[in-house]
C-alpha cells in the first residue's frame, strides 16, 4: 500500500512538473477577446493623442495670431506717436525759424481756409511763458512770411519736453502691450508655453 501511494505521488510530481511549462505558455498567450480590447485600446491612445496634437497645435495658431494682432496694434500705435513728434518739431521749426506761409502750411500745420492759427510766446512771467494764439490769414494766390516766434533756448526746452512726452507714451504702450500679453496667454493654462512667441 505504501508503495502504491508513493507511486501515485510520483506520478502525480512528474505530471505536474511536464504539465507546467504548457500552463505557462497558455496563460501567456493572448486570446482573441484580449486582442480585440488591445487592438480597440491602441486605436483609442492614437486617437486621443493625435487630437491632443491637434488641439494644441490649433489653440498655438490662435494665441500667435491674436498675439501678432496685438504686436500689429502696437507698432501703428507707435507709429501715431512718432508721427504727432514730426508734426510737433516742424511746428516748432517754423516758430522758432519763421516760414513763408502758403496753402500748403497752411494745411500742414492744420489751417483752413486761408486761415493759420498758431500759438506763440508772447512774454514770460514768474519763469513760465505766456502764450496766445495768433491768426495768420492768407489772400488767395499769394504768400505771407511769418517770422519766428521763439528763442532758439525755448526751441531747445520745448524739444526736450517733446522728447519727455513721447517717452512717456510710449512706456504707457509697452507697459498696456505687456499686460494685454499676459492676458492673452492667461486664457491657455496647461497648453501656453514660451516657445509659441517665436
Amino acid at each position: 500500500m505504501a508503495k502504491e501511494q508513493k507511486k501515485a505521488e510520483t506520478t502525480a510530481k512528474s505530471i505536474d512538473l511536464d504539465s507546467i511549462s504548457a500552463l505557462v505558455r497558455k496563460d501567456g498567450m493572448a486570446t482573441v477577446e484580449i486582442t480585440k480590447s488591445v487592438m480597440e485600446n491602441i486605436k483609442k491612445n492614437k486617437d486621443e493623442r493625435l487630437q491632443s496634437m491637434i488641439m494644441e497645435r490649433s489653440l498655438r495658431a490662435e494665441y500667435m495670431r491674436r498675439l501678432k494682432l496685438l504686436q500689429l496694434r502696437k507698432r501703428r500705435a507707435e507709429n501715431d506717436i512718432t508721427l504727432k513728434f514730426l508734426k510737433r518739431a516742424e511746428i516748432l521749426q517754423y516758430q522758432m525759424s519763421g516760414f513763408l506761409l502758403n496753402e500748403e502750411h497752411i494745411e500742414k500745420m492744420g489751417g483752413k481756409d486761408g486761415k493759420l492759427e498758431i500759438e506763440i510766446i508772447s512774454d514770460y512771467k514768474d519763469g513760465e511763458p505766456v502764450k496766445e494764439k495768433k491768426v495768420y490769414e492768407l489772400e488767395k494766390g499769394k504768400e505771407v512770411w511769418v517770422p519766428g516766434s521763439i528763442t532758439c533756448p525755448e526751441y531747445d526746452n520745448a524739444v526736450e519736453r517733446m522728447k519727455q512726452e513721447e517717452q512717456q507714451e510710449k512706456t504707457k504702450l509697452e507697459k498696456q502691450f505687456d499686460l494685454d500679453k499676459a492676458n492673452l496667454e492667461s486664457e491657455y493654462p496647461g497648453y501656453f508655453s514660451y516657445m509659441w512667441r517665436w
